[in-house]
């Protein structure tokens, strides 16, 4: 083959979307005002960094409240994986009616089969609140990008979303310019920099 032998241009990867911390906010206080099915999924999604796929099709016999434990049987991955539930994700899940003959969290129009979407709920919230082009997905992101910042370790974030590739959290880790700031002092205030200018001659 003539292309024996070349190399492949690799291609970077484009940075996940995420929303900050105060636009976070106002997408939680919203949902918490609605007792929709839709807006419960959101709340835990956004408070747990879990797939949209992994809360919509969660059955109530996978989760575990002594353990704090929301059990994923078949994660992206192809291996079981555990979705650990924060104080405000349990009480989501409080919050949550059981309808009767359903496993699922969600339960969809039938009874056999969860919820199948919230897309159009997502993007009537996202017209609201005027949050640009933000996908379901990118609560994920939000989730992790908010532990990064809050100084939380790429290992520990990696262990809640679940990832096998540690790489693929770097991508997630959206790094503000404050922390990024802190992290420049803290450096300095270990060298002990005065942080004073050096005077000019003549000055």
């Amino acid at each position: 083959s003539p292309c024996q032998g070349v190399r492949c241009l690799r291609q970077p990867l484009p940075p996940a979307r995420c929303l900050d911390a105060v636009d976070a906010r106002r997408v939680l206080r919203a949902l918490e005002t609605s007792s929709a099915q839709e807006a419960l999924a959101l709340r835990l999604l956004l408070l747990t960094g879990g797939r949209k796929n992994e809360i919509l099709r969660a059955r109530w016999e996978n989760v575990c409240p002594e353990t704090r434990v929301l059990l994923v049987p078949l994660s992206k991955s192809g291996a079981a994986r555990q979705i650990a539930l924060s104080d405000p994700a349990l009480a989501v899940l409080a919050a949550i009616p059981r309808r009767e003959g359903s496993p699922w969290l969600f339960p969809g129009q039938r009874p056999d089969r969860p919820l199948a979407d919230i897309y159009r709920f997502w993007n009537a919230l996202r017209l609201r609140l005027r949050l640009g082009p933000v996908r379901v997905h990118d609560l994920r992101h939000t989730f992790a990008s908010l532990l990064v910042n809050a100084g939380h370790s790429l290992y520990e974030v990696q262990r809640l979303l679940g990832h096998a590739d540690p790489r693929t959290t770097m991508r997630y880790a959206h790094l503000g310019q404050g922390t990024l700031v802190r992290a420049g002092n803290a450096v300095g205030a270990l060298l002990g920099a005065s942080g004073n200018a050096v005077p000019q001659e003549g000055a």
